[in-house]
């Protein structure tokens, strides 16, 4: 999608916004468990924009791209992880 809207060139920097700056802890719309643990991230083959591209995912405007259960907010917020590995369970059969 990104390619059929801009040209996108060697070292370019692509940068996320998907709007959840807006729950970061110094606005007032302040929530951290949106914020760093229910923010949209990408599929894992984004941070390369394309066949034959090397412009790479650099910034978002999120806690992280990181998925939050590869990070410590797994053990900050545990209460999401809980309630997100019984959804598994229910859907799969097995944890996550």
């Amino acid at each position: 999608m990104i390619t059929s809207k801009v040209e996108v060139k060697k070292n370019d920097i692509l940068i996320i916004n998907t709007g959840f700056h807006r729950y970061a802890w110094d606005q007032p719309e302040s929530d951290e468990i949106r914020y760093f643990v229910k923010a949209p991230r990408p599929r894992s083959e984004i941070p390369r924009v394309g066949p034959g591209h090397e412009a790479e995912v650099d910034r978002v405007d999120c806690g992280s791209l990181d998925h939050p259960m590869n990070t410590i907010i797994r053990n900050w917020h545990p209460g999401p992880f809980v309630e997100a590995e019984k959804k598994l369970k229910a859907k799969y059969g097995k944890p996550g």
